[in-house]
């Protein structure tokens, strides 16, 4: 209803491939987010270095000023991508660095392990959102800070 691009993605991994699945993409204007959006299920490992270097450049690409990237985890990334290959969260820490260097602004919002989520993002861009109401007065907070004020 605010008219705001989203993108939403999901992701694990098996063995030494990272699996991206795209929910909701920015060009979507069919109706039918909600459906999609209905398929999201947790399903193992993840590569959260991977999948963070991958929405970056998509994030880049697109004409808006204000980019922002709010990652949903357990807090604890398991497997490495391009920056770190022997440790996740270093790999994930180095993803984050490279990203916010480029000008986005990257929220971690946990559902399980805050204190790593914190230690990976920075305790003003991270979120515990292990209570069931608290990650959406979360994302209010960020839409109202950043999207709609232009903050």
């Amino acid at each position: 209803q605010l008219n705001i691009p989203l993108m939403v993605v999901g992701h694990n991994s098996h063995q030494n491939e990272c699996i991206i699945k795209s929910y909701v993409d920015f060009d979507t204007n069919d109706g039918k987010d909600k459906f999609r959006l209905s398929g999201i299920s947790a399903s193992g490992c993840n590569c959260d270095g991977a999948v963070i270097k991958y929405v970056s450049e998509k994030l880049l690409a697109r004409p808006e000023q204000i980019k922002v990237m709010i990652f949903i985890s357990d807090g604890s990334p398991t497997r490495t991508s391009f920056f770190d290959p022997n440790n996740p969260v270093s790999d994930t820490m180095l993803a984050i660095k490279e990203a916010r260097r480029k000008g986005l602004r990257i929220f971690g919002a946990v559902v399980d392990d805050y204190e790593n989520v914190s230690e990976i993002y920075g305790k003003d861009y991270s979120f515990d959102c292990r209570e069931d109401k608290s990650l959406s007065r979360e994302f209010q907070k960020l839409i109202k800070k950043y999207c709609l004020l232009k903050g």
